[in-house]
């Protein structure tokens, strides 16, 4: 489990409206909630997003790469994202420090309306 201490849910992921990553990539995070108290949340373990090439299949997907601020760990995971129909998000997760893409979890994303802050958040899909 990835959650912060204390945080022992994921809760989905938000993404930052305003590019922030070199090259004008886009940036998020993973969110995580405590299970008695679901409205309090945590983020952690940033990503970059970037379209790039599925490492399963070798077609388009949106990349999540955590490798740039997760340490040796937490650093070598990776999610690919593809749209299922407008606001369903179907994704596999890998960890190479695991097996990588050989070793994938499936997980899917449902958009949520934009944040006080401006960022986007998706939550895990219900089915």
């Amino acid at each position: 489990n990835d959650a912060p201490r204390g945080y022992n849910r994921w809760a989905g992921k938000v993404f930052e409206e305003v590019p922030a990553a070199p090259g004008g990539s886009r940036v998020g995070m993973n969110r995580f909630s405590r299970k008695q108290k679901r409205d309090e949340e945590a983020l952690s373990r940033r990503f970059v997003m970037d379209p790039r090439a599925s490492s399963i299949d070798g077609r388009r997907s949106l990349t999540l790469d955590y490798s740039a601020e997760n340490g040796l760990f937490w650093g070598t995971m990776r999610d690919e994202l593809r749209q299922v129909r407008p606001g369903l998000l179907l994704g596999l997760g890998s960890i190479g420090a695991l097996g990588g893409a050989l070793n994938s979890a499936v997980f899917c994303l449902e958009a949520a309306p934009s944040g006080p802050s401006g960022a986007r958040g998706l939550t895990p899909g219900a089915g």
